[in-house]
């Protein structure tokens, strides 16, 4: 009884969060990293388009947070601020660095709410987490993997619109001062 409580138990918990335990990303030919999913990558571990990801989704917490301040009755100037300032950006390249955050998650947003979809659709093939254990774990929709590599594709292509609006040694220079700053852990910034 107690296995049976076991295997359901973990039954659920698997198909409820519906990621695997593990996900395995090879930063070289040579090298693979294994993380524990709800563990942070260390940043020297983050790939491109994550580190871009991260930094416009920074910038949108930064403006919700300016937002709310506002709201109060509080300048929310220097939230808004703080990442342009911390890159070195003038005001032109601040205001396309906002636009092509605010599309790329924006179109992000919009591929995560038809993968939802998708994991809503699988998910009700096996109510409470019920399926044939003979058969081992089902797998996931094949869509889900091309939705991610699409969500991926999203973010590089921020990069090369951002990249195509600076001077090459002006994105060099930045690139290089997003690394440290995607480095800093969010509660440092300020």
């Amino acid at each position: 009884m107690k296995n049976q409580l076991t295997k359901l138990a973990v039954a659920v918990i698997s198909m409820t969060l519906l990621v695997p335990a593990f996900s395995i990303r090879s930063q070289d030919s040579t090298q693979t990293v294994v993380q524990h999913v709800g563990q942070s990558p260390k940043p020297a571990q983050l790939r491109e388009h994550q580190a871009y990801e991260l930094l416009f989704k920074r910038i949108a917490s930064l403006e919700t947070q300016a937002e709310d301040r506002e709201r109060d009755g509080i300048d929310g100037t220097a939230l808004r601020q703080l990442i342009p300032n911390r890159l070195c950006l003038s005001s032109s390249q601040t205001v396309i660095l906002r636009t092509i955050s605010h599309d790329c998650l924006a179109n992000a947003s919009a591929l995560d709410r038809k993968a939802f979809e998708i994991i809503r659709a699988f998910r009700s093939k096996y109510p409470n987490g019920h399926f044939d254990s003979r058969k081992g774990f089902p797998r996931a929709p094949v869509e889900l993997d091309l939705m991610q590599a699409e969500r991926d594709r999203i973010f590089l292509q921020g990069k090369k619109i951002l990249q195509s609006s600076f001077d090459p040694a002006e994105f060099a220079s930045f690139e290089q001062r997003l690394q440290k700053f995607i480095m800093t852990r969010p509660r440092d910034m300020r």
